[in-house]
């Protein structure tokens, strides 16, 4: 078994808040997560709650992304994802729909520990 030192996993998570090219991306779709996931299995393409870029913050080992979206109409969110340039690095399928009315705005967060 190898051991990666606590400094390592910060630096690791240093070298990945460096990059510039995160998204974060919404949607319908209610398959099941895996392991081989590319993509969300409705993302949402049109109006305001597409995808958008985001840029991490980083306390020690920990990245945090969040967004908040403006509603211009009503929608149901059910996943989640964070993509490095167009490779899904994070997905996160809702136990539960979240519905978003017209106006209204919605904070997705997503907290990533290495």
């Amino acid at each position: 078994m190898t051991m990666v030192p606590t400094i390592g996993h910060k630096g690791l998570a240093q070298y990945l808040a460096l990059s510039t090219d995160y998204y974060m991306a919404l949607g319908s779709g209610t398959s099941s997560e895996a392991a081989d996931n590319t993509v969300l299995s409705s993302e949402f393409v049109a109006g305001s709650l597409v995808r958008v870029s985001v840029t991490p913050t980083r306390t020690d080992n920990t990245l945090t992304f969040s967004n908040i979206f403006t509603s211009t109409t009503n929608y149901t969110i059910t996943e989640a994802g964070i993509f490095e340039s167009t490779n899904l690095i994070i997905r996160h399928l809702n136990s539960t729909e979240v519905s978003v009315v017209n106006a209204q705005q919605f904070k997705c967060i997503f907290t990533m520990s290495i």
